[in-house]
């Protein structure tokens, strides 16, 4: 009985000092939800993340979306003038939402003194969905701006290249030259019609002159000379003997 007694008092206490209580229960109980569905090795906890570490040029692992380049500029005054070629992101905490969401910190190195990175933002493939708490390891990415210093502002304050400004001038310039076109062909046909008129009239006068010359020839037909020097009317003659 004694035995007995101590073998369910030392299993008690075994119970008592492995068991979670207060925060800890609800947040391991939680874990150990989404633990029982994610077994794969390529599976990993968000927050558990410390370091992600990017290439320009390379793709990220996909599983339930396509891959998009690891490293890519979205925005910034300095957009198309430089690349970020490496780029190292620091898990620095959770943020505002809770423990299971991250805030992180990137820098980059070799960076030339015109150019400086402006807002950051990484983005992982969710395990099962969008909102799991476990990322698909590899399959990170980080999008960010890139910004002009105020070297890099009077380097190329100068040759700045403004897209909106020559796709403006572009769509005006071909406006213009549509107009032009349309001008010239109606002008053209326009040109084309008044000669062909010109043209006509000019035919139709010398039709009705030549109609005026031979009226005029059959009506001296009678008044013609005849051989042996008599006259007569069309149709009848006579001679002297």
């Amino acid at each position: 009985m004694r035995l007995t007694l101590f073998y369910v008092a030392t299993v008690f206490s075994a119970l008592l000092v492995h068991m979670p209580y207060g925060a800890d229960a609800r947040r391991d109980g939680r874990h150990n939800k989404w633990k029982s569905s994610h077994v794969s090795d390529d599976c990993v906890l968000l927050s558990a993340v410390s370091t992600v570490i990017v290439h320009s040029g390379n793709m990220t692992v996909h599983r339930r979306v396509p891959a998009v380049a690891q490293l890519e500029p979205v925005s910034g005054d300095a957009l198309g003038l430089y690349t970020v070629r490496d780029m190292i992101c620091h898990n620095i905490g959770p943020g505002e939402g809770g423990a299971e969401y991250v805030r992180w910190t990137c820098t980059t190195a070799n960076m030339p003194e015109e150019f400086t990175l402006g807002a950051t933002e990484v983005k992982c493939e969710g395990y099962e969905s969008a909102d799991d708490l476990f990322i698909l390891r590899g399959s990170c990415a980080v999008r960010y701006d890139i910004c002009l210093t105020a070297v890099g502002r009077r380097r190329y304050s100068k040759h700045k290249f403004d897209v909106h400004l020559f796709a403006e001038l572009l769509a005006r310039n071909l406006l213009l030259a549509v107009g032009k076109l349309l001008i010239a062909i109606c002008g053209g046909l326009i040109l084309l019609a008044v000669r062909r008129q010109r043209a006509e009239r000019i035919a139709r006068m010398n039709l009705d002159a030549y109609s005026a010359v031979d009226d005029q020839w059959l009506g001296c037909v009678d008044e013609l000379p005849l051989q042996g020097g008599a006259k007569g009317s069309a149709g009848t003659f006579s001679v002297d003997v």
